[in-house]
């Protein structure tokens, strides 16, 4: 059954971001790397909290947990997240509210914008001597897990994230 309000609502934030990047694109930009800071900051949090829990039996599932704070940064501080913004443009060019070209200039924008947020935030760890870490350090660990990893597994691990950040908005739209 389709929520239609919650559709309403997802195409008028469409809506919304488009007129933002047309409008305002500095603005716009800015919070699509205030998105790419939040979140890199959360996965740091994460691999801090893996490696200091790591002997707690609930050590995992407190740092996994933590990606929820990260959800509710980006929501509550109103700023623009690629995978989001996914949804929210599917939503508004399906419904004939926005056109798909001008869904993927502001998916390119955001892109963009989130990956400079993330370049930054890693400058400022660098530079704050946060990432002189031990090489058995769980951030390593895992970064070599992932690097390890098969293109299909890493696609299919894609995919049911991008499906739980949208599946957290939807939740937020009702």
């Amino acid at each position: 059954m389709i929520d239609r309000a919650a559709v309403e609502r997802a195409a008028e934030a469409g809506i919304n971001k488009i007129s933002l990047l047309q409008e305002d694109p500095l603005r716009y930009m800015l919070r699509a790397v205030g998105a790419g800071m939040g979140l890199s900051l959360v996965v740091f949090v994460f691999w801090t909290l893996k490696q200091n829990l790591h002997e707690t039996p609930a050590g995992a599932v407190i740092a996994s947990g933590f990606f929820g704070v990260g959800l509710v940064i980006i929501v509550f501080t109103n700023t623009e997240l690629f995978t989001s913004n996914n949804m929210y443009l599917t939503i508004s060019s399906a419904e004939g509210r926005t056109s798909w070209k001008q869904a993927a200039l502001l998916w390119t924008s955001c892109y963009f914008g989130n990956l400079a947020g993330a370049i930054l935030l890693t400058a400022l760890l660098i530079g704050a001597g946060s990432l002189d870490l031990p090489p058995d350090h769980a951030l390593f660990d895992g970064a070599l897990r992932k690097a390890h990893q098969a293109a299909g597994v890493i696609f299919f691990k894609g995919i049911l994230a991008n499906w739980i950040v949208c599946l957290a908005v939807r939740v937020a739209l009702r």
